[in-house]
């Protein structure tokens, strides 16, 4: 919340609302304009990582081929937890890919370092080009 609110993304009262309350906003990168859309907000860590899991089952039902990318600022054990609980619950018909890497140095000045991401590059294209 304090790096929303220093990129002007939040207010000063939301960031410390938003603290108190151990608010944790879900967001994702538009791939068609690059904006940061909000996808959700949950409060604590238990309930973050279980609706970001929802919503990368629910994009990953909709392909057979994907690269699942996990990244993170300092938070290298919450991204490999998440990356673990992902990984076991995806469907056995994916065939899917992996890689690991840190947060853009732009992503973090927007949201600090206390961030880790799923990444999925659907790859259902590919069938189209061949």
């Amino acid at each position: 919340m304090e790096y929303m609110k220093k990129g002007g993304r939040i207010g000063k009262a939301k960031a410390m609302l938003g603290s108190i309350l151990n608010i944790n906003p879900i967001i994702s990168i538009s791939t068609e304009t690059g904006k940061v859309l909000p996808l959700d907000k949950t409060r604590g860590k238990k309930r973050t990582t279980k609706k970001m899991l929802e919503l990368a089952l629910e994009k990953l039902d909709k392909t057979n081929k994907a690269w699942l990318g996990f990244a993170h600022g300092d938070r290298f054990n919450d991204m490999d937890n998440f990356k673990e609980k992902l990984i076991s619950e995806v469907n056995d018909n994916l065939n899917y890919k992996t890689f690991t890497t840190r947060i853009s140095p732009t992503l973090g000045c927007h949201v600090g370092p206390s961030v880790y991401a799923v990444i999925i590059l659907n790859l259902d294209f590919i069938d189209n080009l061949i």
